[in-house]
């Protein structure tokens, strides 16, 4: 199995925001990937052939990307959702910046294992 990110968010270069969905982007913490990055300016998230790195390109960089492989076809996905004790619709997703999550809790593993601020809940 194959899979890559998109990720969504304002394109604002002058804020330092330059999400683009229209652009695939590798999982860091993937096992292995399959193919290879084929240099092609729909890569960038600029229109290169400007020379102005402000402009968005809306291209889609997927057929010139490597992809992301899923290694142990084994895993047993039931199992992982008989872990669970909440469904769906009572789950809240909560998106934070890292690095202003982390000033709460400055190691990785807290994010994961520590309860959130109180300074960053609703009552």
């Amino acid at each position: 199995m194959f899979y890559g990110y998109r990720v969504y968010g304002p394109y604002q270069p002058d804020a330092g925001h330059r999400f683009n969905h229209n652009k695939l982007l590798l999982d860091p913490y993937a096992r292995a990937h399959a193919g290879t990055l084929t240099w092609n300016p729909a890569v960038f998230g600029y229109k290169m052939e400007t020379g102005d790195d402000l402009t968005f390109d809306d291209r889609d960089s997927a057929p010139f990307m490597p992809k992301c492989v899923i290694v142990d076809p084994d895993f047993d996905w039931r199992a992982l959702e008989q872990v669970q004790d909440w469904h769906w619709d009572e789950t809240i997703v909560y998106e934070t910046h890292v690095k202003g999550f982390t000033n709460f809790t400055p190691t990785c593993r807290s994010i994961c294992a520590a309860p959130m601020p109180a300074s960053a809940r609703r009552s």
